[in-house]
């Protein structure tokens, strides 16, 4: 990660320039400082998200406005979004995502201009910001406008970062301006994009921001089909799962149109998870208010909104007792009532139709009927991704089964849980620290060594897994894999202390898929200090979670399974679990639904 953007003064007294995004893309932004000097001295920072119609340099020809209207912080900066008209061809993917997703995704998998790289971005940019200027992350404010609100109540809501507040202004919960029906066309009809039209009196009341959109087009932009439904399951995503949000959050909305989404957005403010919150209404629909003739009101009301939160510490709630009064454990105390309403005649007899015949022509519903879902020889094809029947009904099966959304954002956190591994492995290399791995449910270990023989250097492996069969299992893959000097395999509860009496210490410990098994928060807290027990000082801590189940009841019904009816653990949860046992956050990535996660933490 880069520590400092590249950036020019230029001779309006701001600040342009780039910073390097996780995919290796270039992206700018604007910075102005000390816009309003604060009396405490507090060392702090806003960043403004604009919407799809709008552009971050836009932000220029009104942040004079803006900073003698109380928006009061040392630096005050302006990510542009990534342009979502232009598809690009290139796949830059690593080999081993390559590998992974060869007949998942639509060749629009591979454009950057994705609203998950979006997220990304934005991530990172509040990182730099943080290590470049020795900013806290307690002291900062995300103000997002339109789809830019959006943007910015997903990225909290995926990556939970303990900001100060989050400002949501006209966020754009409706999708009139986008033509959902493209979605249904043939692929050819579409691969160039379908385009969204908005008006320019939809922007903003000010005539000369009238003209500056109207010059640069900024009103008719053409949008990739993954863009529109990616965008649609994140608006669904905020409104099902507003309960884990926790972060102060002021919602500034019109009176709703197509645009709007006036319901939605009231949906999601009433189920947020934030005591601190407030709504106001404005009194125009429009997308960019920060742009009209009332964005002095509401500079006022942002400004106070801040000044308000700073007066006050940092929110946090009651994170360790969560697991039983909170959104999640209220939705999990539900899932059992949500199992008992599939229960009709119509889905019975679909049920028993495929339990009887799927497992026959099926290979994924055999295995997962038979077997379960996580069971090594199910995640064996499912992770490999590829089918192998040449039964045309069960082919159809397979692929349905496989590209469920579920089911491939296991298969992405899978991917994304080793390539971490790998690249701390060769952090480690590069410090000339040595690589003493411990594992702490391993499964059967395959992918652990695999991942590990791949860096040609190591100096231990230690591998547990409560289950029996899997360690004699992981013993034989150790003898096939001729490391049998420099790894050892044994059953343990990792929800024991006493499995952690090690007479060495490790430098990295890895944590996956495992909290997501317990819906108890003292026995996950248990194992996270047992775990920085038995790792150095700046170890690192590789962990997994499960925050959001788009349809766990469904699931749960159809298969006669117990292995996803667990409490989905929001991630500012499992986060705020982690720096109790003595470590910091680093680095995190999840799938487009935020689904699954995978979190990186130093012990400090």
């Amino acid at each position: 990660m880069p520590i400092s953007p590249a950036a020019s003064v230029n001779a309006k007294g701001y600040e342009t320039g780039v910073f390097t995004s996780i995919d290796k893309t270039k992206i700018p932004y604007i910075h102005w400082r000390q816009i309003t000097e604060r009396k405490d001295g507090r060392k702090t920072a806003v960043v403004f998200i604009h919407g799809l119609y709008s552009t971050a340099d836009a932000y220029s020809r009104v942040m004079a406005d803006l900073s003698a209207m109380n928006i009061r912080s040392s630096s005050v900066y302006a990510m542009s979004l990534r342009q979502s008209g232009k598809i690009t061809q290139e796949d830059d993917r690593p080999k081993w995502k390559k590998d992974r997703d060869n007949e998942e995704q639509p060749k629009e998998i591979l454009n950057k201009n994705t609203l998950t790289a979006s997220i990304a971005d934005l991530n990172m940019l509040v990182r730099i910001i943080s290590a470049k200027e020795s900013i806290d992350m307690s002291c900062f404010v995300v103000i997002g406008e339109g789809t830019g609100a959006v943007l910015a109540a997903t990225w909290v809501h995926d990556f939970a970062p303990r900001i100060r507040g989050l400002v949501l202004i006209s966020p754009a919960f409706g999708t009139g301006g986008w033509p959902l029906n493209a979605l249904k066309l043939p692929g050819f009809l579409t691969k160039n994009g379908v385009k969204s039209t908005c008006p320019v009196e939809y922007l903003t009341d000010d005539e000369p921001m009238k003209s500056v959109f109207a010059q640069d087009k900024i009103a008719e932009k053409t949008l990739t089909v993954k863009y529109i439904s990616d965008y649609e399951a994140c608006v669904g995503r905020l409104v099902r799962d507003a309960g884990s949000i926790f972060a102060p959050t002021m919602v500034i909305a019109g009176y709703g149109d197509k645009y709007l989404g006036l319901d939605k957005v009231r949906a999601f403010y009433s189920g947020l998870g934030s005591v601190r919150k407030e709504y106001h209404s404005f009194g125009a629909n429009l997308l960019e208010p920060l742009f009209s003739l009332q964005r002095s009101t509401i500079a006022i009301r942002v400004g106070e909104f801040i000044d308000h939160l700073y007066v006050l510490p940092p929110f946090e709630p009651d994170y360790v007792r969560m697991d039983r009064w909170s959104n999640s454990s209220d939705q999990y105390r539900q899932l059992k009532s949500d199992i008992k309403s599939y229960d009709t005649k119509w889905f019975n007899f679909k049920k028993k139709l495929l339990h009887k015949i799927g497992p026959k022509i099926s290979p994924a519903i055999n295995l997962v009927i038979k077997n379960g879902i996580l069971n090594d020889e199910t995640e064996l094809y499912i992770t490999d991704n590829k089918i192998r029947t040449s039964n045309p009904v069960g082919a159809w099966l397979d692929r349905r089964f496989l590209r469920n959304d579920v089911i491939s954002a296991w298969r992405k956190n899978k991917g994304d849980f080793y390539a971490a591994v790998e690249m701390l492995a060769k952090n480690l290399i590069d410090q000339k620290r040595p690589i003493n791995l411990l594992d702490i449910a391993a499964g059967n270990g395959r992918h652990t060594l695999d991942t590990i023989a791949r860096l040609k250097r190591y100096d231990s492996i230690t591998l547990r897994d409560p289950s029996a069969v899997n360690v004699q299992d992981g013993i034989n893959a150790i003898r096939m894999r001729n490391q049998m000097f420099h790894a050892e395999f044994k059953q343990a509860n990792p929800f024991e202390p006493s499995s952690y009496n090690f007479e060495t210490k490790f430098t990295v410990v890895l944590a996956g898929w495992i909290f997501e098994t317990s819906t108890r928060n003292d026995d996950v807290l248990l194992a996270l200090r047992s775990i920085a027990s038995c790792l150095e000082q700046g170890g690192y801590l590789v962990y997994t979670n499960h925050p959001w189940s788009p349809n766990p009841g469904k699931f749960c019904a159809i298969f006669d399974s117990n292995e996803f009816n667990v409490r989905n653990r929001s991630q500012a949860e499992l986060d705020a679990l982690v720096n109790m046992s003595g470590f910091e956050k680093t680095d995190q990535l999840c799938d487009v639904n935020g689904i699954f996660s995978v979190s990186v933490a130093v012990k400090v």
